[in-house]
């Protein structure tokens, strides 16, 4: 296959204006320059270095081929992750498809809560709305001999799961579950950890196209008539239906809007040691509480 002499430096800078030209109002330059780079580390091996010292890359038409494909979907609105196949969360990389939801920061902040403040030896935990499955593994290589169990609505969000368990060689059992409609008798977790759909449709007019056309809806709106469905129902899960155990812990990743509400909610199903607690923009994100009968 015939190779082609580029600039490290050239190339870069091209792909940065063509992503910037096209999608100004979507990416910030510094996103484009973060994708840009993406995209040469992952189809190119190339790294930040050898844009710095402005190496020779030989380029072969495949490769080639496949930056404008990627750059073209990227100009289409695509968010990277699903372009490139793959994300990294906590030190991990995670395999990521439309699927399931991309993993944000916020949700590596609350996964570091929880692994930072529950240094025991071998938890049972259940993690609701798995996704790509980020949360769940983390904990399992993270937590000491952690029992990790991880559940989801959707079969192919669970399928995404899977294959990231295998990759990094965690064992975790996995249930096909709507938290809504249970049919699983789930009981006697030491941690519940959730990271539920939690933006309400009147906040679509606020997303970004990225987020909207390729990101499943299932799995981040809520109605505003009931933008607490999901809190309500884990928390009355955990308290009546014994979904903890005694001196339990429950973490939730949350709606800045609805971090008194989710508090005040919680406590009414008896809960204690209720902690709001901010992401790292000063919203607030999370919450814990302990279940104590």
């Amino acid at each position: 296959m015939k190779e082609k002499l580029y600039s490290a430096r050239d190339l870069y800078q091209s792909i940065i204006r063509q992503i910037h030209q096209h999608k100004n109002e979507t990416y910030t330059i510094e996103e484009s320059r973060y994708m840009a780079l993406m995209l040469i580390e992952h189809y190119l091996h190339y790294q930040r270095n050898d844009i710095l010292v402005d190496r020779q890359i030989q380029l072969n038409s495949h490769q080639k081929d496949q930056l404008e494909k990627a750059v073209a979907r990227i100009c289409n609105d695509e968010p990277i992750q699903y372009v490139i196949g793959e994300t990294f969360f906590y030190g991990r990389s995670f395999y990521v498809t439309p699927a399931a939801l991309i993993p944000r920061r916020e949700t590596e902040e609350l996964t570091d809560i929880v692994v930072k403040e529950n240094l025991q030896e071998g938890l049972k935990v259940l993690d609701i709305g798995t996704g790509s499955g980020c949360i769940a593994i983390t904990l399992s290589k993270e937590l000491n001999s952690a029992k990790v169990h991880a559940l989801d609505a959707s079969q192919e969000a669970l399928a995404v799961a899977k294959a990231n368990a295998q990759r990094h060689q965690a064992e975790i059992l996995w249930y096909l579950e709507d938290i809504l409609d249970p049919t699983n008798n789930f009981n006697s977790y030491d941690l519940v950890v959730s990271n539920p759909p939690y933006v309400r449709r009147s906040e679509i007019q606020a997303m970004k196209k990225n987020v909207l056309d390729f990101e499943p809806h299932k799995a981040l709106f809520v109605s505003d008539e009931d933008p607490l469905l999901f809190y309500r129902q884990i928390a009355s899960l955990c308290s009546r239906q014994k979904l903890l155990r005694n001196k339990g812990r429950l973490y939730f990743e949350i709606n800045e809007a609805y971090g008194m509400k989710v508090a005040e909610l919680l406590e009414e199903y008896g809960f204690t040691d209720v902690l709001l607690r901010k992401d790292m923009q000063q919203k607030d994100r999370f919450i814990s509480a302990k279940l104590t009968f």
